[in-house]
């Protein structure tokens, strides 16, 4: 007899149950696999993925065409030029042009004009007044090569203008020295006694210099040689007397020129006696 104690599993329970835990069991299962195959493709997806750069679709960009901007030229603002500019330029102008021509005397004329006009540019106006000195000299110098005693005396006469007009104009005259040695050169022998008698007044001519006194002496004979080519001429014992005065330089300066003496020999013998009394001059 059973034991009524004992509770006894019905035998279609226990089939029921043990087919219900298999099925779960089952389910379980395909359920892992399944998320097991979806975690595989994932995977895999993202390596091919990230293996593969994708190439971004092409930018179509617009090409843009430029259009030159319009350049405006500035209309040129004209140049007023000052009236005192153009007036110097005007008397330049007209003075190299002579310059140019050999006309120095002309030169000097307008150079004179120039600084005197007062429309000129008064920076401008010293410099002009040089210009007249520098082309007043020059037309003295290159004179027609004229030993006459008037020429002579035009040539002083002028120089001594030349002077004055320049300490007028507000500039120092040329150097004695120099119009002195250029003198010489242009045969203007009067001139160089003149220049060197006004270079010894202001101290520049001093006679331990021999051959500032050679020169001197060289002007006296040659006035004295020109004046003494014809017995007849006026100027005939204006002659004697400067050769007398180059004989008389000599003697005291001892500059060896034997020249005067062999002229006055030449003309009126040997006898001192009967030469004439020398030009008076600064050196004697």
């Amino acid at each position: 007899m059973d034991n009524p104690d004992v509770y006894t599993t019905p035998a279609h329970y226990e089939r029921s149950a043990s087919t219900t835990s298999n099925k779960g069991s089952n389910q379980f299962q395909l359920v892992l696999f399944v998320g097991g195959v979806i975690a595989a493709l994932t995977v895999v997806f993202l390596f091919v993925r990230g293996g593969r750069q994708e190439t971004p679709p092409p930018i179509n960009e617009a090409v843009v065409v430029g259009v030159p901007t319009p350049t405006t030229v500035p209309t040129p603002t004209p140049t007023i030029v000052p009236e005192c500019v153009q007036v110097t330029a005007t008397h330049q102008s007209t003075i190299n042009d002579l310059v140019k021509r050999l006309k120095y005397d002309q030169a000097a004329d307008i150079a004179v004009v120039a600084y005197r006009d007062p429309r000129v540019c008064e920076e401008a106006r010293q410099d002009f007044a040089k210009q007249y000195v520098t082309n007043a000299l020059e037309g003295l110098y290159t004179r027609t090569d004229d030993h006459s005693e008037r020429a002579q005396q035009d040539a002083v006469d002028d120089y001594e203008t030349i002077r004055r007009t320049a300490k007028q104009l507000g500039v120092e005259p040329a150097n004695p020295l120099e119009v002195a040695n250029r003198g010489s050169q242009s045969g203007l022998f009067a001139l160089v006694l003149t220049a060197l008698d006004q270079a010894l007044l202001e101290g520049s001519f001093d006679t331990a210099d021999q051959a500032l006194v050679r020169r001197y002496g060289s002007a006296l004979y040659n006035l004295g040689f020109w004046y003494t080519q014809d017995h007849t001429s006026p100027t005939y014992q204006l002659g004697l007397e400067y050769l007398s005065a180059a004989y008389k330089l000599e003697q005291r300066y001892k500059t060896g020129d034997a020249l005067p003496w062999r002229r006055l020999i030449e003309l009126l013998g040997p006898d001192e006696r009967k030469w004439p009394e020398p030009k008076k001059t600064p050196l004697l």
